[in-house]
């Protein structure tokens, strides 16, 4: 807790005063001492308009301050899982169970399907001359 202005002024003067052997309580002066502030690093990243007004609404309501609101943000995020936490490769495990189950033959599926694409296409470039 960092101290105010007046206070620091007060102790300047209280120490002033004091005799030759000058002790001040450093935690009262300096409250770093036992605990150290933690290490940050600054960084720089570019915001659409819309999510700094919310990353700016949010550290209203929650009366902290941005960089705080994208603390917790990400603590939440890693917390729920999201992007690259395996779901589309899970859904693509059980499309490939359901497939083998009802024994579907993949490999006629997309010769089917490759030729009706091209059916298609060649419908629309006959239409378009």
């Amino acid at each position: 807790m960092l101290i105010g202005a007046t206070r620091l002024v007060t102790l300047i003067a209280k120490w002033r005063m004091m005799p030759a052997v000058r002790e001040v309580d450093t935690a009262e002066v300096w409250p770093y001492i036992f605990h150290m502030p933690s290490t940050t690093i600054k960084s720089t990243y570019s915001l659409d308009v819309e999510s700094v007004r919310k990353l700016e609404t949010l550290a209203q309501r929650w009366k902290v301050s941005k960089t705080e609101v994208l603390r917790r943000a990400i603590r939440m995020a890693e917390m729920e899982g999201g992007p690259g936490d395996g779901a589309p490769l899970g859904a693509l495990d059980r499309l490939q169970d359901s497939l083998r189950e009802r024994r579907v033959d993949v490999k006629r599926w997309a010769r089917d399907a490759k030729a009706e694409r091209r059916a298609a296409s060649l419908r629309m470039s006959s239409k378009c001359q």
